[in-house]
């Protein structure tokens, strides 16, 4: 996976300018979720938090104001944290810089009720709304649906930095006639965007999530 990453150290980026960041949460809360790195962190608040601190505090080259950064959640109203964790991030970053609507509810094949808000379409829209107003779009997403709205920009020569999510392949292996597991980190960047990188060198830089940790 590192062959696609122009540059190892997020830090060392240089941004070209006024920057916007977009999370989609929902997107990269199923790899806070699940992971085991995450246990370091009480609530998924904190772990937010300190991933936005760390945009704003340690990029290198450019100032990144907490005012520019939105944040799309979901709200479910059946789980009473879900709203105290929006508002929280209100307090935060601010009413305007907090984007929620309530989640859906839709059954699977498998009869499993999954939760979906749906932010793909608005996401897109308000990266259009403010493509003038800035010069570098950061992204906390692993989704492959954005691969349009990055692309737009790239023509628009705006510079695009997607920070993705990681999942864990447990894979099993025998040694000394013992079965035994493994955990192997798999980063999740869908293929579109993976070209994307070798079409715009440059110009859009990819990083896992987990070296914002």
């Amino acid at each position: 996976m590192s062959k696609y990453i122009l540059l190892n150290d997020w830090k060392k980026l240089r941004l070209w300018g006024k920057t916007l960041v977009i999370v989609d949460f929902g997107n990269i809360y199923k790899t806070y979720f699940e992971q085991s790195w995450i246990k370091l962190f009480k609530d998924s608040y904190n772990f937010l938090i300190k991933i936005l601190s760390k945009i704003t505090d340690e990029f290198n080259s450019y100032k990144v104001k907490k005012d520019n950064i939105y944040v799309f959640v979901g709200i479910d109203n059946n789980i009473k944290s879900s709203a105290v964790f929006a508002q929280k991030l209100k307090e935060f970053l601010g009413d305007k810089n907090v984007i929620t609507k309530p989640v859906k509810f839709l059954k699977q094949q498998d009869w499993v009720v999954r939760r979906k808000a749906d932010f793909d379409a608005l996401i897109g829209y308000f990266t259009c709304q403010k493509q003038e107003e800035f010069k570098t779009f950061v992204f906390l997403s692993s989704d492959g649906d954005f691969v349009d709205i990055y692309e737009s920009l790239l023509k628009n020569n705006k510079q695009v930095v997607v920070f993705h999510g990681l999942t864990f392949e447990t894979k099993r292996y025998t040694s000394w006639g013992i079965s035994k597991k493994k955990k192997k980190k798999k980063y999740n960047l869908g293929k579109e965007v993976r070209e994307l990188v070798f079409k715009h060198k440059g110009k859009i830089f990819t990083f896992p999530l987990d070296k914002l940790i």
